[in-house]
């Protein structure tokens, strides 16, 4: 059982653990997890027993399935958001932002008053980005051993509280086993650090310490400090390692809004609460932050839903010619294929024999004008509440898309819920032994 749970894990980490980005869509309200947990209660009450003929497989299509699906649940909650029921626009009007140059100015609409009359087009004009704090140690030779055996530390300060860190050098060691293993005591200590062995092309390491932390408070000269004890082992480690060597200080971003300097501890902050903005360059000239106009932003809302539904027409047709095909899900999929596509191919929505849909953009734009929008929006609607339906049933239960062999049913109508019952959906669980 710890092989299998410990292949599910490696292949999540391996396939998302690099690309997967957290956003505010996957933080909840506690009304929202408990409508969860109920369903899942409800799935549990009288959820049969079954074997699953390749497990292995099971647990990726559950992997992938639950990805799927918490991306669309995300791009529809980002699109629909700030629209109630009745809005007689769509939420695929909802207005995006743009920078003119996204390599240096990344923007977001966040519009946390709602007051869109407060919001204007401005310019920023980036001079430095927010840095974190860099320490490098001294380069030593990999294979030899530059401390006399013995006990020593050291003291690093950070966040206003000083720890004092212990190792021990032995005469197997060498100068890069011991800067491998300050670098897990720093990194298992989770002071906002992160420290790592790095080497210069001389068959020579040091230790490279890194703030998570950017920018400077007014009244701080560093983010973090490190400085030899009273021992005199201590004094001798910090003269051989030069661990307080600081090789970048920690600054604030500074850039210009409208012509007007500003400064900000990191690189990502919110404007007038209405715009989130991430520096990743410093600029030449100003760059333009502003609203996509109504037929852009109705092409990039219905961009981002049919990009998030085709991941999950990937996942079936990934696992389409395994031993265990999905069926039930290949099967909702055409059933969402007949039913719209005849209906979204006069909007510019064309989906093919897999159901995956590509966009015909002068077709969008053309059906997005005021005098087609009520129609258009009608359709948009009615396939963005079908494919949130699919995304809500296959991020609840990916198991019930598995082919299977049900062994036993419980009695029907005589069941109690059990909350600590492993769960298809929570657990995945599965008998490696078949």
């Amino acid at each position: 059982m710890a092989i299998a749970l410990d292949n599910a894990y490696n292949y999540y980490v391996s396939t998302y653990g690099q690309s997967l980005t957290p956003s505010r869509y996957d933080t909840h309200k506690k009304s929202d997890l408990r409508n969860v947990y109920n369903s899942m209660l409800k799935l549990n009450k009288d959820a049969p027993l079954y074997k699953i003929a390749n497990p292995n497989q099971a647990q990726r299509f559950a992997i992938d399935m639950k990805e799927s699906s918490r991306q669309i649940q995300n791009v529809l909650s980002s699109i629909s958001e700030d629209f109630d029921d009745g809005e007689d626009e769509g939420s695929f009007k909802k207005r995006i932002a743009y920078s003119s140059d996204e390599s240096k100015v990344v923007v977001n609409y966040i519009n946390e008053d709602d007051d869109e009359s407060q919001v204007d087009d401005f310019e920023i004009d980036v001079r430095r980005l927010a840095r974190p704090q860099i320490n490098t140690g001294a380069f030593l030779n990999n294979k030899e051993l530059s401390l006399p055996t013995g006990e020593y530390s050291f003291d690093l300060s950070a966040n206003q509280t000083v720890f004092e860190f212990q190792f021990t050098v032995r005469p197997e060691d060498t100068n890069f086993s011991i800067n491998s293993r300050l670098a897990q005591l720093v990194n298992s200590a989770n002071l906002g650090l992160t420290a790592a062995v790095v080497e210069n092309g001389q068959d020579q390491s040091a230790l490279k310490i890194v703030s998570q932390q950017t920018g400077l408070m007014p009244n701080e000269d560093s983010l973090f400090s490190i400085r030899p004890n009273l021992s005199k082992n201590s004094a001798l480690a910090m003269r051989t390692l030069h661990l307080d060597n600081v090789t970048q200080e920690a600054a604030n971003s500074t850039f210009l809004l409208n012509g007007t300097e500003h400064s900000s501890y990191s690189n990502s902050f919110t404007i007038n609460k209405a715009f989130e903005l991430s520096l990743l360059g410093t600029t030449d000239e100003p760059v333009t932050v502003g609203f996509k106009s109504d037929t852009e932003a109705i092409a990039e809302n219905v961009r981002k839903m049919t990009d998030a539904y085709n991941s999950m027409v990937s996942v079936a047709q990934k696992y389409s010619g395994i031993n265990i095909p999905m069926n039930k899900l290949s099967n909702l999929i055409e059933g969402i294929r007949s039913r719209y596509e005849d209906e979204l191919l006069p909007i510019g929505l064309e989906m093919d024999d897999t159901g995956a849909v590509t966009i015909d953009k002068a077709l969008l734009t053309e059906a997005s004008e005021p005098s087609n929008w009520s129609d258009t929006n009608s359709r948009l609607d009615s396939f963005k509440n079908t494919i949130s339906r699919l995304a809500w049933r296959t991020s609840l239960d990916p198991m019930d898309f598995v082919d299977k062999k049900i062994c036993a049913y419980k009695n029907p109508g005589h069941n109690y819920n059990a909350p600590y019952a492993t769960s298809r959906y929570a657990g995945m669980l599965f008998d490696a032994t078949r």
